[in-house]
């Protein structure tokens, strides 16, 4: 039989008291029109991740028993320096090309057209 650690240490909390969170636990206020919407990001500290497979669970609270919504999305990703995509640059005759590998996906470009003042 194998045994593994189980850490029950929240890595994010949003909206909640300090201390101990119980399921009857109520979100500390209400939200409502763009804040319904808003994605929330956080860094987790890679000390509460082991090698192999991680079981996130997410508990969301309501600010009051009577509310009559809920939503949630969670997406986790995750990487190290190892593997973090290298950009490629060209030179054009015309400017340049610059990208990414294909396995790189949810990749980003952005740009200023006054880089420098």
């Amino acid at each position: 039989m194998a045994c593994s650690s189980i850490s029950t240490a929240p890595i994010f909390r949003n909206n909640l008291p300090g201390g101990l969170v119980t399921p009857t636990t109520l979100a500390s206020t209400a939200l409502g029109g763009a804040d319904e919407t808003t994605w929330l990001t956080a860094a987790v500290n890679p000390a509460l991740l082991v090698v192999g497979t991680n079981i996130v669970v997410a508990e969301i609270h309501q600010s009051s028993t009577n509310s009559s919504d809920i939503n949630c999305a969670l997406e986790l990703i995750g990487c190290t320096t190892a593997v973090l995509p290298r950009l490629s640059v060209t030179a054009q005759e015309s400017g340049f090309t610059a990208g990414w590998p294909g396995w790189a996906t949810g990749c980003q470009m952005l740009f200023g057209l006054r880089l420098f003042a």
